[in-house]
């Protein structure tokens, strides 16, 4: 909607407001049985004799068969878009992209310093089949992360701009996530399984961050438009006054600026409280007369702030515009009459439905923040602290850090310990030793929420960070991809290459047979010289894990610069 005239629309609903208040229940009936008694106007009838029902996010709307759908701006947790049937194109797609990152360094607008030039301009293998990431500088020690994701013709793009070297890790494993939940489906399939829709595909996930823009154009009416934009909300929901009370003062601004009369001329059909499915919200809907060189032209609007961490009742804006050519408002006449509008409105909105689920199967218990868990599976992917150190009143330390993120099945490990006693700050590294009991890690901070499993999709192949252990005659059974972890002592899994991504490994990478018991990793730890006359080993074995590089059943050597370990991104 135009901003003056929606400035315009807002303030006259603001000043109707106590008038509404007293009236909801009375006016709201009546526009909620309009929606569903009014018949359609003769040459709309048509339109809705054949209809389609269209997916987005959690809910449902029924519209035209001939209407074409316009997705716009799309997250899932990340920026998504979607280039469907260019899947061939790929190459070329990240060429360009790698033309432009080019483009900016010769302008001196990247930084020409940061600390992971080496790895910038360069495409990168995902661990997810199908996934290429491309990273590049955008100045200032920022980046910019592009992830190309094949999913069966198309191509999906995530988008992280202006990210921190220090959140990089995360925005990767952000991508990775997301395009592990990704599953293609046909633009008239709606869903029974939970998830979120967008163009072309089903987000197997519960987001922390959900918004779609979808657009409905009529080919019997080609300048009119509907849309909607849905946006759950975090903790924060504005305060439904201030749709109205941001232009509480407009119509004075338009007198003032000699638009008294084009103001006086604007005709409102509705400005009242209207409920659409459960959003309780406000809307306007008005005939905007013409300025000099428009037409005039109907704009309506509805809009819901929603409620907060709630995905089925999020901040919704939705309006419809006629008159519209080139996507300028005004641009022709308006082809539909008032009456044809107003229902075209009502037997739109009239149609959302939240979209039918399937019952869940083997819901898994929701690990809440605080709970501790010893080593082994980690119950629920995020931010883990290890509580080890706490116990011995900062005398030690986590070697490689308190704080570790693990994937929602991966291995939590027994974490070694670092002495942080005075002679060893004096003198460097400290003794190592890990504890006799399982290490505790506590969770600090989910990265999402459990989702309940559904019908066919507890699979062994989609577990990539599981802990593996147990007989060796169940080995053939199980399909992995690169990124499951293997703990030591545990028959591998899978023929192939294995590696450990921590520090000081003295093979980091080997070859284990299918069957074969992994071995405890060897480290090498830095050694002064009293140490060493003192007869201390230089290599400590240490019961961590392995993590699949490459499945292979033959021992070809890999080449050490083509690894890629999880938490290396």
């Amino acid at each position: 909607m135009n901003l003056i005239t929606r400035v315009l629309l807002c303030a006259c609903f603001a000043s109707s407001l106590p008038t509404l208040a007293q009236s909801t229940g009375g006016r709201a009936a009546i526009t909620q049985e309009r929606a569903t008694t009014m018949s359609l106007p003769h040459r709309l009838q048509p339109l809705f004799k054949r209809t389609k029902a269209i997916c987005f996010t959690r809910f449902v709307i029924e519209v035209p068969a001939s209407a074409k759908v316009v997705y716009g701006r799309m997250t899932v947790d990340t920026e998504v878009s979607r280039y469907a049937g260019q899947a061939a194109e790929l190459d070329g797609r990240i060429e360009e992209y790698m033309r432009e990152n080019m483009r900016r360094e010769s302008a001196g607008t990247a930084s020409p310093d940061a600390v992971l030039d080496d790895r910038a301009g360069k495409r990168l293998p995902g661990e997810m089949p199908g996934l290429t990431h491309l990273l590049s500088k955008s100045g200032l020690a920022r980046y910019h992360l592009h992830s190309f994701f094949v999913l069966g013709d198309d191509i999906y793009l995530m988008e992280g701009l202006g990210i921190f070297e220090e959140d990089l890790p995360r925005k990767f494993n952000m991508h990775e996530e997301v395009a592990r939940q990704l599953r293609a489906r046909k633009d008239n399939e709606i869903p029974s399984g939970e998830g979120i829709c967008i163009d072309g595909a089903i987000a197997d996930r519960r987001s922390t961050y959900e918004n779609i823009q979808l657009g409905i154009r009529l080919a019997e009416f080609p300048d009119v438009h509907f849309s909607i934009e849905s946006r759950k909300n975090l903790n924060y929901v504005k305060p439904q006054q201030d749709f109205l009370d941001r232009y509480a003062s407009s119509e004075r601004m338009a007198r003032a600026h000699g638009q008294g009369k084009w103001y006086d001329r604007i005709k409102f059909f509705s400005r009242e409280s209207r409920t659409v499915l459960e959003w309780n919200g406000q809307q306007v809907l008005a005939r905007v007369p013409a300025l000099p060189g428009s037409h005039d032209r109907h704009e309506f609007n509805f809009y819901s702030v929603g409620a907060a961490n709630d995905p089925f009742h999020p901040e919704v804006d939705i309006e419809l515009d006629t008159g519209l050519k080139d996507n300028k408002k005004g641009a022709r006449a308006p082809s539909l009459t008032d009456a044809e509008a107003l229902a075209l409105w009502d037997k739109l909105l009239g149609s959302i439905k939240i979209r039918p689920v399937a019952a869940p199967v083997d819901a898994k218990p929701v690990v809440t923040l605080g709970m501790v868990s010893s080593a082994g599976p980690c119950p629920q992917a995020g931010w883990w602290k290890c509580l080890d150190a706490d116990q011995d009143d900062g005398r030690t330390e986590v070697k490689g850090g308190q704080l570790r993120y693990f994937r929602d099945g991966g291995a939590m490990p027994q974490a070694i310990l670092q002495s942080r006693s005075g002679w060893s700050r004096l003198f460097g590294e400290g003794k190592t030793f890990q504890m006799a009991q399982p290490s505790q890690w506590q969770l600090i901070d989910r990265r999402w929420c459990a989702r309940p499993l559904q019908p066919g999709s507890a699979q062994l192949s989609d577990a990539r960070d599981m802990v593996v252990g147990g007989a060796a005659a169940d080995l053939a059974e199980v399909t992995l991809a690169p990124g499951a972890t293997c703990a030591c002592g545990s028959p591998s899994p899978a023929s192939g290459w294995w590696g450990c991504k921590d520090a000081g490994a003295v093979e980091p990478v080997r070859w284990f047979a299918q069957g074969e018991t992994t071995p405890d990793i060897r480290y090498r730890v830095h050694l002064h010289w009293w140490q060493r006359l003192a007869g201390q080993p230089a290599v400590v074995a240490r019961k961590t894990a392995w993590q699949l590089l490459r499945v292979d059943e033959r021992n070809v050597p890999i080449a050490l610069t083509e690894t890629k370990l999880a938490g290396d991104q």
